[in-house]
């Protein structure tokens, strides 16, 4: 059974029998063995593009605790004049301070297309342990001076030890 384009991943398959047997109930499937439910695990993103924040919410999980590999990326284009310039990112977790960098933008090479110059990034990585019934919020918030910004990203997977 196929399940329409742009639904949710948890909702009933179409034409899935579901309350009372008839097709088009509005009761979720339920899994047909007992036991916790497979899922895959979780994946988060959002592309802010050039915007200066970025803010990714993870909702709570009320069945098991979750760990997340977290991964932040900043991403500017220096001056075509070489003229010096500079990026920063701030990032939160929960409205906490979990890291702070500011960098002079380097331009190591010229980009492929010859024209414009290479561009520069700042990552962050960290893994965060989620209890049962905790969300996370990821906010970054990012600077230049004299930089272009280019892209904005914050990415969160779900690591299990299975």
């Amino acid at each position: 059974m196929k399940r329409p384009p742009n639904s949710h991943p948890l909702a009933a398959p179409q034409g899935a029998l579901s309350g009372f047997g008839r097709p088009g109930a509005t009761e979720m499937a339920r899994p047909a063995r007992s036991g916790p439910a497979e899922t895959a695990p979780e994946r988060w993103r959002v592309d802010a593009s050039t915007a200066e924040v970025a803010k990714l919410d993870i909702p709570p999980s009320a069945q098991r605790e979750r760990v997340f590999e977290i991964d932040l990326r900043f991403v500017v284009r220096p001056p075509a004049s070489g003229a010096a310039a500079w990026h920063a990112m701030n990032v939160d977790l929960n409205g906490v301070r979990e890291w702070s960098r500011r960098c002079e933008t380097h331009n190591p090479a010229p980009s492929p297309e010859g024209t414009l110059p290479a561009p520069d990034t700042l990552d962050y990585h960290c893994r965060v342990v989620l209890p049962v019934g905790r969300a996370l919020r990821v906010r970054a918030v990012t600077q230049v001076g004299g930089a272009q910004r280019v892209r904005l990203v914050i990415e969160a997977e779900e690591t299990r030890d299975d």
